[in-house]
């Protein structure tokens, strides 16, 4: 015999254990029950995972990528799917892209017709295989879902590179006084264990180290960067240091109290000087003119973070009258006059 139980048009409220009692007609007490678990979904589409792998996937360059998940789904014939692999860079934002060439779908009638398997296999990855791979699932007009893998890819040699930005950044690694600086550590992993960002210290003739509280670590998919904030005061040297390979970059900051040329006058032991300066990091020879005159190239001293180019004024035929200062640097030739 059998006993059937209808609910029209269930709702999630229905959801809950129903049992099915047997009881003696004589006494009315009951003999045998059987349970079910009901769960009603509240969409049309629906979706179980029977088996998944790891959330994280973490291997080095050279080894396989292997994500996969097996799923009940209903209806069948509504179910669609995508893959995507998201990522981001230092100074991008976030992007996403589909994967087409590297997963496979299957379906197995002799479990059911609403089993499901789907597999991502990378072999022989590289660093640039890194991301956040994610499975879009959906199942007719009302259900949709979204499963994620995040996956590290470890290269087979760590690589450090030290570099410098800062608001006051005249080219060359040189800042001007007083300036702060972000010195950056990029580290081609996202392991930064056993890196180290550290400073030399000139009076006691020793590197040391940047302290967790002064550092900021951020990590992207493809690098981690060491950051650390410093208002320079002096020429520095800092170093980006990898332990595990004994491999370093140094940093030599310069300092300029000055953005561009000028000429100041100066006057010596009964001598008018006239001194043409220029930033510092700005390479090239400097003549002094006047009129059909010329002396140079003049031989530069360095003080008070200024690259200065005298010229005695005697020298000249007249020490008065429209003196230019010209200079041939890396990048352009720049002039300055000066009358007196």
């Amino acid at each position: 015999m059998m006993h059937v139980l209808v609910v029209d048009e269930p709702s999630q409220d229905d959801s809950g254990v129903y049992e099915c009692v047997r009881v003696r007609r004589s006494d009315g007490m009951a003999v045998e029950g059987r349970q079910r678990n009901i769960t009603i979904s509240k969409t049309r589409g629906q979706m179980r995972v029977l088996n998944i792998s790891k959330s994280l996937v973490e291997i080095t360059e050279g080894e396989s990528i292997e994500i996969f998940v097996e799923i009940d789904i209903y209806p069948a014939s509504e179910y669609k799917h995508r893959w995507y692999k998201t990522y981001n860079m230092w100074g991008e934002s976030v992007r996403r892209e589909e994967v087409n060439e590297v997963f496979t779908s299957t379906a197995r009638r002799e479990k059911s017709d609403s089993w499901r398997s789907e597999r991502l296999h990378i072999a022989n990855a590289e660093t640039d295989d890194a991301g956040i791979y994610q499975l879009e699932v959906r199942i007719g007009e009302d259900f949709g879902t979204t499963l994620n893998w995040t996956v590290v890819v470890h290269p087979l040699k760590r690589e450090v590179d030290i570099s410098m930005v800062s608001h006051n950044n005249l080219g060359n690694d040189v800042v001007l006084v007083g300036s702060t600086v972000v010195v950056s550590c990029k580290i081609n992993d996202e392991n930064v264990e056993g890196i180290k960002l550290q400073v030399y210290n000139v009076s006691e003739k020793r590197w040391i180290d940047a302290s967790s509280a002064q550092l900021e670590i951020q990590k992207y998919t493809y690098d981690s960067f060491l950051r650390w904030n410093v208002t320079l005061l002096n020429d520095t040297t800092f170093r980006c240091i990898d332990e595990r390979n004994a491999e370093e970059q140094k940093l030599l900051i310069r300092l300029s109290a000055i953005t561009e040329m000028d000429i100041i006058r100066v006057e010596r032991d009964g001598h008018i000087f006239l001194i043409c300066r220029l930033p510092i990091g700005e390479e090239g020879e400097v003549y002094w003119f006047k009129d059909d005159e010329g002396i140079g190239p003049i031989n530069a001293t360095v003080e008070n973070f200024v690259q200065n180019f005298p010229v005695d004024t005697s020298i000249f035929s007249s020490p008065t009258g429209k003196f230019e200062c010209m200079a041939d640097t890396d990048s352009d030739r720049v002039s300055q006059f000066y009358e007196r």
